[in-house]
Formats: structure tokens, C-alpha cells, sequence
């Protein structure tokens, strides 16, 4: 597998893990490293997320989407705890000692059009880490991003490098990341950053969803994306997310924070995660945060 960082025509480079140098984060917020899933996992991984949206996801901007996925998701247990998906995680932090948030979610034709930091600032005072993080080496969240379709000629991601250490963002052109299934994109949770944006066709089918279906029904957005998607011949977009930090008191207190929030967005309390994936972190050496 071959790490790019920078944009993504960056230069391939081989990574090895120290504790006391630079992440490759510490630049431009993100890496790219490419080929991690075969197609093969590509293909199993989509009938695997597409089957657990159908049966526990939640409409939320034009899509449907699952929160708390480590938990309520346990068929994607081997995916969080795989060999490649920890390895990544350390070298994008630096550090072997790491942690698992907890946090995973997962997105079909999710649109988040409005550029955001993954810190919580708007959703709480202090944010997930209970004070700014800009500029602290001890607040390294790395969310590990695969988008399971071809982004090649423009990225589904939206990003402004070396943003996660600018207080003004907006000063910074963005990047659309060019991705391939199977690649998996790393970057900083501080990073000012933005999903696909609604075109007409979103807005239209947004319309139609609020209009009765027959029989009374009320459709959502996503299932008239689904249909469009499958006359056109093209595959809905799907995202699966996993958060790891470096293992200190501030990841703790980010994964105790945010998972409070998602939890009580969902109306649930569970936080016991399935006995593959425990043990699978725990024999691959990760640290699990303590809710």
C-alpha cells in the first residue's frame, strides 16, 4: 500500500512508525493511503453497509445514516479491528500507544454540504475536547474515512490542508480528495472539512419525499436516490468512518463527549461493544476509551 500525503497527486513514501517524530498528519491534516480493501472487500463491504442501513439507519440530509455503528453494528466488527485499518491509525498519529474513540458511523447518500470541524464546538461549550485543540499535541483525533465508490475525477471529500492548526480556515483553497474504492483516507479531526453538496437532482427528490407515496407512505429522499442511482447506473454513495487518538486524557475526554451526543441523538444508551471487536482491539494492542 502506498502513503500519499499532501494533495492526492502526492509522492508515495514509506513510513516508519517513530513515537518522537512528525505524523504526516502534522502537515497538510490528512494522508491517503491506497489499496488497503480488494475489490473483492469492496464489493462485500457495500452489501454488508447497504443490509445494516436498510435495517437499523436513520434519514438525515438527503440520506440515511448509522451513528454508534461499533455497537450497532456488529457485522462490521472485523472491519474497525483489522490489522491494516490499526496500522494506519498509528502512523497517521505517530504513537503506538492509541486509543479507540468508539466512534463509527455509517453514510448512504448522506449530503453535509456545510464546512465543519469534527471537534463538536457547535454542539457543546468547549467542544469534544473540552477546550480549543488547535495548535495542542496532545488533542490527535485521526478519523479513518472509506468511500466506496470512485472518486477519482473529484473528491465526495472536501478539504482545506494544514486547516486543523488555522483559526480562520476559509483563508485556505480547498482540495476535492480523488479517491478509489478501497482507499482509505486519514485525516485530523480538526480539519476544516465538507461532504458532497446537493445538486438539482437532490433538491428535487428532497421535494418529492415530502409528498405522500401512494397508499399514504411517506418516502424518504434516500429510497428516490436509490431508484435514480439504479436507472442511471450508478452506485449510491457509501461512507464508513472510524475514530482513533493517541492514548491520553484528552482523547478520553473527546470520546466520552462525543459519544454522549450521538447517543442521545440516537435515544439510546448502549455503549457495550460486540465481544468480536473488544477482543480484536484489545489483542491488536488498542486501547478502548472508557465511557
Amino acid at each position: 500500500m502506498d502513503v500519499l500525503w499532501g494533495d492526492a497527486g502526492g509522492v508515495g513514501i514509506h513510513m516508519e512508525h517513530e513515537t518522537t517524530h512528525s505524523t504526516p498528519l502534522d502537515d497538510d491534516g490528512y494522508v491517503i493511503e491506497r489499496g488497503v480493501l480488494s475489490a473483492d472487500e469492496v464489493a462485500a463491504l457495500r452489501a454488508q453497509v447497504d443490509g445494516v442501513l436498510d435495517d437499523r439507519g436513520i434519514q438525515l440530509a438527503g440520506g440515511t445514516v448509522l451513528p454508534n455503528a461499533a455497537v450497532a453494528a456488529p457485522e462490521l466488527g472485523w472491519l474497525f479491528c483489522d490489522p491494516r485499518i490499526v496500522a494506519l491509525a498509528r502512523d497517521a498519529l505517530g504513537d503506538d500507544e492509541i486509543l479507540f474513540t468508539y466512534e463509527a458511523d455509517l453514510h448512504r447518500n448522506f449530503l453535509a454540504n456545510v464546512w465543519h470541524r469534527d471537534t463538536g464546538e457547535g454542539h457543546l461549550s468547549g467542544g469534544y475536547f473540552g477546550e480549543d485543540p488547535l495548535g495542542r499535541h496532545d488533542c490527535r483525533i485521526v478519523k479513518l474515512a472509506l468511500y466506496l465508490q470512485d472518486h477519482t475525477k473529484g473528491g465526495g471529500l472536501h478539504l482545506r490542508p494544514a486547516s486543523h492548526r488555522m483559526t480562520e480556515p476559509d483563508r485556505i483553497a480547498e482540495v476535492a480528495v480523488a479517491t478509489a474504492p478501497g482507499d482509505v483516507v486519514a485525516f485530523d479531526v480538526r480539519i476544516s472539512h465538507r461532504g458532497t453538496r446537493p445538486g438539482l437532482s437532490d433538491q428535487a427528490l428532497r421535494a418529492v419525499a415530502k409528498l405522500p407515496a401512494p397508499g399514504g407512505r411517506q418516502r424518504s429522499a434516500d429510497s428516490y436516490r436509490r431508484r435514480l442511482n439504479a436507472v442511471r447506473h450508478r452506485p449510491d454513495r457509501l461512507a464508513v468512518y472510524v475514530a482513533f487518538g493517541v492514548a491520553n486524557a484528552r482523547s478520553e475526554h473527546f470520546a466520552k463527549c462525543n459519544m454522549s451526543r450521538q447517543l442521545t441523538h440516537l435515544h439510546d444508551s448502549t455503549t457495550e461493544l460486540p465481544p468480536d471487536l473488544r477482543s480484536g482491539l484489545e489483542a491488536a494492542g488498542v486501547r478502548i476509551a472508557t465511557l
